[in-house]
């Protein structure tokens, strides 16, 4: 329903599977599109059935790499795009709902160049962008989403801000180790 109607949590849930199958989507609809163009240039030509004339119906199938393969990239991350734009909207705050859409925008953007030009993925500026966006996600899964680390107390430092670099020894705690990490796991689990 978004942006036209309230997201529900089945609604995100939705998306976020969705979100996460795009490959398994994209196969799909490859599939579909192989059984019935394979099947008809095997029957067609049983004697001269060979490699390349088994890949020609679907390598120049306009529908298939025009609308449903970029169908099955693009539209999960628009609809999670537009879900967090009817969140921000429903919830009259800007963060986190604007930060997480930025997530699914940025994703698209770099997709769309990449499904419809794909001579553009040896661009530097496209590498680049891929590259940022990818970061963009992981930090926004680990720390937004799922929670998994969260920022130290000022007090957890010790006397440095960036913790002690004195000399470890095996015998150290690990929490030692990395006394300079400003992220510590989250206090709050779920087995606690």
């Amino acid at each position: 329903g978004a942006p036209f109607y309230d997201v529900t949590f089945r609604d995100g849930f939705v998306g976020d599977v969705l979100t996460s199958t795009v490959r398994p989507l994209q196969d799909l609809a490859f599939t579909v599109f192989f059984l019935p163009f394979g099947l008809r240039a095997f029957w067609d030509s049983e004697e001269l059935y060979t490699e390349d004339a088994r890949d020609v119906p679907w390598e120049r199938s306009w529908i298939l790499h025009t609308v449903v393969l970029p169908a099955c990239t693009l539209s999960p991350l628009w609809w999670r795009f537009l879900q967090n734009l009817r969140q921000c909207y429903d919830a009259k705050q800007r963060w986190p709902f604007l930060g997480n859409a930025t997530k699914y925008l940025a994703a698209a953007s770099v997709a769309i160049f990449g499904v419809f030009d794909p001579s553009v993925k040896s661009n530097p500026l496209w590498v680049s962008c891929f590259f940022g966006a990818t970061l963009y996600q992981i930090w926004w899964d680990v720390f937004m989403d799922w929670g998994l680390l969260e920022r130290k107390n000022e007090h957890d430092y010790g006397h440095s801000r960036y913790g002690s670099y004195g000399s470890h020894n095996r015998s150290s705690s690990s929490s030692s180790w990395f006394g300079w990490w400003p992220y510590t796991l989250r206090s709050k689990r779920l087995y606690r």
